[in-house]
């Protein structure tokens, strides 16, 4: 739950926000591997050893890369306000049938699918939203850089000033609920085939 929340408000409180609280993750890893040097990275694409988030992963822990099919290695969806609508629907849906809970793996494939025929540049959420969530992590995100990247200003770049894109605006309609409701129909009978 959360993930496709439309404001800061509704983000913070929310179940994802935990993937924003570093602190809490980096303490998880720890309690995990007591023994271990920990090593936490940042995302940064141009920083990656083999340019995606499982190659960079399996080379700084000194382990070898085994053989899979590559992910993405951004964290937002790159799809037209449509595709954006679409996925809020397929969302819910999927959640309905599931108890709130979405596999990871099929949320992924949804994604790739709604990506590859309806692209675009549609943020979910406006600039003033994604400085509201930065400033709710702002001193957990302090606490990091002082502990782990004492060299960097900051922890984040804020990658979302400036960019490209399309205006959100719900899409309503009992036509376009039977456009979602096709789309989900379709997707749930390529998942069985």
């Amino acid at each position: 739950r959360g993930a496709l929340e439309r404001t800061a408000e509704a983000i913070v409180p929310s179940p994802v926000a935990r993937q924003l609280d570093y602190p809490a993750i980096i303490s998880k890893w720890q309690a995990q591997f007591p023994e271990a040097a920990l090593k936490p990275r940042l995302f940064d694409k141009n920083a990656m050893i083999g340019s995606e988030i499982v190659s960079d992963f399996f080379a700084t822990a000194e382990l070898p890369n085994p053989s899979y099919a590559p992910i993405a290695t951004d964290d937002v969806a790159r799809v037209s306000n449509a595709g954006t609508n679409a996925l809020l629907h397929l969302r819910q849906r999927l959640e309905a049938m599931s108890d709130g809970q979405v596999d990871g793996t099929v949320w992924r494939r949804v994604v790739a699918l709604i990506e590859a025929h309806m692209p675009g540049s549609c943020a979910l959420l406006p600039d003033y939203e994604m400085h509201a969530i930065d400033a709710a992590f702002a001193e957990s995100n302090e606490e990091v850089r002082r502990t782990y990247f004492p060299e960097r200003d900051t922890l984040f770049s804020n990658v979302y000033i400036g960019r490209t894109q399309e205006t959100f605006y719900d899409l309503k309609g009992p036509e376009i609920e039977d456009l979602f409701n096709l789309i989900f129909a379709l997707w749930q009978k390529g998942e069985a085939a």
